[in-house]
């Protein structure tokens, strides 16, 4: 079904199809596709995972968002976009492959409310931790606050 929503875009060449993981790397070694998109069941394998995004912009999908830990772990990950099964329409995925081949980064909307969710969990642990927050963080004179240096920030959060 991806395959052949993709396969009508006009801008988009589907140039392999793989069942798992390990088939989704040797094509992308061979192949160099701009984008690469990868179920999650495909792969519990983090270094396949950041390899495949080594070679190629990586959208996941997934249609597990009641484990939020999952999203969290793979936004930490070079992961470009995350979709989520049955919350997303052919076109938002050519939009999603297109946006990401340019370089942005792309969240379905149900990805995106539980990314918004585990950064507010996330904040919440981070005060309990101490009286800092966010808004009062000294600079670091990098342009960032401090603790929030480019090199500990996703890297799909990260500008291209």
């Amino acid at each position: 079904m991806i395959g052949a929503a993709l396969s009508n875009h006009s801008q988009i060449e589907v140039v392999g199809l793989a069942g798992d993981a390990r088939q989704a790397l040797a094509l992308t070694r061979r192949l160099s596709p701009t984008v690469t998109l990868l179920d999650n069941r495909a792969t519990r394998d983090l270094h396949q995972v950041n390899e495949l995004a080594d070679r190629s912009s990586l959208i996941m999908m997934t249609r597990r968002t009641e484990h939020r830990a999952l999203v969290a772990l793979l936004l930490r990950t070079p992961v470009r976009g995350l979709l989520v099964h049955g919350h997303f329409e052919p076109s938002d995925l050519a939009s999603a492959v297109t946006a990401v081949a340019s370089g942005l980064g792309w969240l379905s909307p149900v990805a995106a409310a539980v990314a918004a969710s585990a950064l507010r969990d996330a904040k919440d642990d981070r005060a309990s931790c101490g009286p800092a927050d966010d808004a009062t963080a000294p600079d670091s004179g990098d342009g960032h606050a401090s603790g929030d240096s480019p090199s500990r920030m996703p890297r799909a959060a990260r500008n291209p």
